[in-house]
């Protein structure tokens, strides 16, 4: 048991890890839990609206992983300038990151025009087919937030301040959970807009 104190109270020992992680592991827990949310939602909704979030959506993901983990690199350096205490370098490599996130977002929304030569090209179903380009759509018309939320995360977590992204990113999570029950189904006042208002949802959230 003495070890493990030891371990657990030292400095850079488990308790100082976890003090660190723990925040991240709920942001990304966060995002793990809107997917669901998200794929349930549509399973109410209709068979074509889930079968076609997933291809969609992971096509998506892809373009946007691209720039997310190429701006998230930020964390590194704004780490090493704080620690360092050379503040002044952090905000111009931070907004060198902003500028990649508004790149990033502005190529993939050029994709836009695309989305029916991608998935007809495919071979599902025509139903599908319909809801993948509306889906598809809307997420890359939105995709320059999740690329400037993972620079602008690297801000904090880089400073050690792991708790804003945590908070940012389960607001954001409960905000897209209730826009998604209500832009899906027509609730809440809003229109039933089906799989469209899930990306719309997401986008927002």
């Amino acid at each position: 048991m003495k070890v493990i104190k030891a371990w657990w109270s030292r400095q850079g020992g488990y308790g100082e890890v976890l003090s660190a992680a723990f925040p991240l592991i709920l942001s990304t827990s966060a995002w793990t839990l809107q997917q669901f949310v998200d794929r349930v939602y549509l399973t109410w909704y209709s068979p074509a609206a889930i079968a076609a979030s997933m291809p969609a959506g992971i096509l998506n993901f892809t373009f946007v992983s691209l720039f997310m983990g190429t701006v998230s690199y930020v964390t590194t350096f704004i780490a090493q300038y704080h620690g360092a205490r050379q503040n002044g370098k952090i905000g111009p490599v931070l907004w060198q990151r902003v500028y990649l996130s508004i790149m990033g977002g502005a190529f993939i929304f050029l994709l836009v025009p695309f989305a029916p030569v991608i998935f007809k090209s495919i071979g599902h179903t025509a139903d599908v087919i319909r809801e993948e380009i509306v889906y598809f759509r809307i997420l890359c018309a939105g995709s320059i937030f999740p690329i400037l939320n993972s620079a602008l995360s690297g801000f904090f977590s880089g400073r050690g301040r792991m708790w804003p992204v945590m908070w940012a990113n389960l607001t954001g999570t409960a905000v897209n959970i209730v826009l998604d029950y209500g832009m899906i189904f027509g609730k809440l006042g809003f229109s039933e807009m089906g799989i469209a208002g899930a990306g719309i949802a997401t986008v927002l959230g």
